[in-house]
């Protein structure tokens, strides 16, 4: 995959290119641009991966069916790892309640124990 650079004021045009077809994708001038412009890169070499060892498995799919399911493949592997992601995120948000609820219950032992000397 080849890339280009060019100046667009405040931008920076980056010129991907994905199954054989150019692409222009602007990326904000920042602190994070060459972050994000590595994110683009690999991205559209997985896409570019994707579509290869697809379409050397299913000899004669169309390009457009190729692009449709590397599509899908990447929004599924998406939903799971945002699924994986929340229930992570309810299991800190869990452990988080039952730290919280000991450490009260510590607190008020603390208190118990003052109040009593």
């Amino acid at each position: 995959m080849a890339t280009t650079y060019q100046e667009e004021g405040k931008n920076l045009k980056i010129n991907v290119f994905i199954a054989d077809e150019k692409y222009a994708i602007l990326i904000p001038r920042n602190e994070h641009q060459s972050d994000e412009e590595e994110i683009i890169r690999r991205s559209a070499k997985r896409v570019n991966d994707a579509i290869r060892e697809l379409e050397s498995v299913q000899k004669g799919i169309t390009r457009v069916n190729s692009l449709a399911m590397v599509a899908l493949q990447l929004a599924v592997n998406l939903s799971k790892l945002s699924a994986a992601h929340q229930s992570r995120e309810n299991d800190i948000e869990k452990s988080l309640r039952e730290l919280e609820a000991e450490l009260g219950e510590e607190v008020k032992r603390i208190n118990e124990y003052i109040s009593k000397e």
